[in-house]
């Protein structure tokens, strides 16, 4: 059974959080229902602390792969597949897979013979996708 869990970038700090938790749903009337542990920020409408919530960042769920150098592999990834090119990794049509600009591509075991490599994260390593390898 795949291990399921997430890490969360935070728009606010400008920092990524792994294995975050989860701490539940807010009222159904609520525009932003979920919540999730990360460090306390300040709510500038009131002047107090707040924990940070599904939209003061990204949520990525780890798809239960790993590259070929064992480290594990979440959504928002930008992955090298060498001889293949650079892809960023996302959830799609019910499954996780590969999108580029000739569309999406559902992992598939022979995905890791040609050599992928997470080398960053949309958040923190944008550029990378566009060529550019100053990290």
């Amino acid at each position: 059974m795949r291990e399921i869990k997430f890490r969360f970038y935070s728009n606010v700090t400008k920092e990524m959080y792994n294995e975050v938790t989860i701490m539940g749903l807010q009222y159904k009337h609520d525009d932003d229902p979920c919540i999730y542990s990360a460090p306390l920020i300040r709510d500038e409408a009131n002047g107090d602390d707040r924990v940070q919530k599904y939209s003061d960042g990204h949520l990525m769920q780890y798809t239960g792969l790993k590259d070929v150098k064992g480290r594990e592999i979440y959504e928002g990834d930008i992955l090298d597949i060498l001889g293949a090119g650079r892809y960023k990794v996302v959830f799609s049509e019910g499954c996780f897979g590969t999108v580029d600009d000739t569309g999406f591509t559902p992992f598939r075991d022979s995905i890791w013979g040609f050599g992928g490599v997470v080398i960053g994260n949309i958040c923190n390593h944008p550029q990378l996708l566009r060529g550019d390898d100053d990290v």
